[in-house]
């Protein structure tokens, strides 16, 4: 129930600050939360994936303490950065913002303590911390922007979220994680996340970086538009992962043992979450007007235009999803981490030549179709061949299993481009 009140809280987020702030105050929102996600990503260090499973709270305790001081640190760097990075990727002064720096130590609490709870299976807990912390920064949202305006109330927004998340998951950590934080000496913890961080960082630029190719070249009015689209794609993602992702790793864990039990589960998975991400692409197809009017209000009319286009990529992007789950339960995050680099330098390349040559949203939008749906067999292929060992006739026998992602869906999206 937990996971889609903060599902709900997402929805009436969308709808409420699209019909508050135009294309070009959002796009600045996105370009500092683009800029901001590459150093959450950072203080993570690739250690809050590898705790789940692991009930040793002297485990814990070191990542809490070695992140801790990294958050911190990277806090003050980017303190003092922040106004030079946004004068050089964007032209926009992040100056009055600098503060919500601080944000990355509050968002390393939040994923240690949400994967504190996740070990103990509650699901529903994190999602509450999430739709309580949403819900709660939009109060903070619109009680400073008619005082300071749009910029420091739209800062004090991704700050106050992460501040919320992390008191209210130290709170139910306390009654039902079973662990009482301590700070404890102990790097192993960063050496073991090393192929995790590496592949976070990569996502970062597949799955982010386009936000700031977009406001540099095209404008934050144009960036406001895309993050927009971006954000609806992103609700079906969302759905699917709240319902099935936190569970696969520690669930699948207890099958690595057993190669062919876990290929088994995996492929009926898979079976089942092509059918899910078909209807979900199918109903983003013929609803895009409606699914603008309802969420976004008048004057994004674009956005439903671009929605048609990228929910060619909709099958591929859950798809891709889920492996991560898959290969950190084998513990082959360094294949994780290879499969990611791959998708990374499609999504760039494809993202530069759109950019360079034809300069608008759609081209942009066609070239990430085209990025995602090359990268779903990728992670096929380096998942069937190099970790569970099944060979290239394994690799052709899922594809062929899995016909709606890896025939039906491109089939369709080459349709759709030369009929456009």
């Amino acid at each position: 129930m937990g996971k889609y009140v903060f599902y709900l809280s997402q929805l009436i987020s969308l709808a409420v600050m699209s019909r508050t702030f135009n294309a070009a105050e959002l796009g600045f929102y996105a370009a500092l939360n683009s800029l901001m996600i590459f150093f959450y990503v950072i203080a993570d260090f690739g250690s809050t994936p590898i705790l789940v499973g692991k009930s040793d709270v002297s485990v814990y305790n070191k990542v809490l303490t070695n992140g801790s001081i990294l958050s911190l640190l990277l806090s003050v760097l980017l303190f003092f950065a922040l106004p030079d990075i946004g004068d050089s990727l964007y032209s926009i002064d992040f100056y009055n913002v600098s503060w919500v720096a601080i944000s990355i130590f509050f968002c390393f609490l939040s994923m240690v303590f949400t994967s504190r709870l996740q070990e103990k299976t509650r699901f529903g807990l994190i999602a509450i911390s999430d739709a309580l912390a949403e819900v709660i920064s939009l109060i903070v949202l619109y009680g400073l922007n008619d005082i300071y305006g749009f910029q420091i109330a739209l800062a004090a927004k991704a700050l106050s979220f992460f501040v919320v998340k992390a008191m209210v998951l130290v709170v139910l950590n306390a009654k039902y994680g079973g662990w009482v934080p301590k700070f404890q000496r102990g790097g192993g913890v960063l050496l073991e996340g090393r192929h995790q961080i590496g592949f976070n960082m990569v996502n970062y630029f597949s799955r982010v970086f386009d936000n700031i190719l977009v406001g540099r070249y095209l404008g934050l009015e144009s960036l406001g538009v895309y993050e927009k689209t971006y954000q609806i794609i992103r609700f079906p993602l969302l759905l699917v992962s709240l319902a099935l992702a936190p569970a696969i790793q520690p669930i699948m864990k207890e099958l690595k043992s057993d190669l062919g039990r876990f290929e088994s589960v995996f492929r009926e998975f898979s079976l089942h979450l092509s059918w899910v991400a078909a209807l979900a692409a199918i109903g983003v197809y013929f609803s895009s007007e409606l699914i603008v009017r309802v969420l976004l209000g008048p004057g994004w009319d674009e956005v439903a235009t671009l929605l048609e286009i990228l929910c060619f990529s909709v099958p591929a992007q859950l798809a891709i999803s889920s492996f991560g789950g898959f290969y950190q339960s084998l513990d082959k995050t360094s294949h994780l981490f290879v499969s990611g680099l791959i998708m990374c330098v499609l999504v760039l390349s494809s993202l530069i030549v759109s950019l360079v040559f034809f300069e608008s949203l759609s081209s942009i939008s066609w070239s990430l179709v085209l990025a995602f749906n090359l990268s779903f067999y990728v992670f096929s292929f380096v998942f069937f061949v190099f970790t569970l060992k099944k060979g290239v006739l394994g690799f052709f026998s899922m594809l062929k299993e899995l016909y709606l992602l890896s025939l039906v869906s491109p089939l369709v999206a080459v349709w759709a481009f030369l009929h456009g």
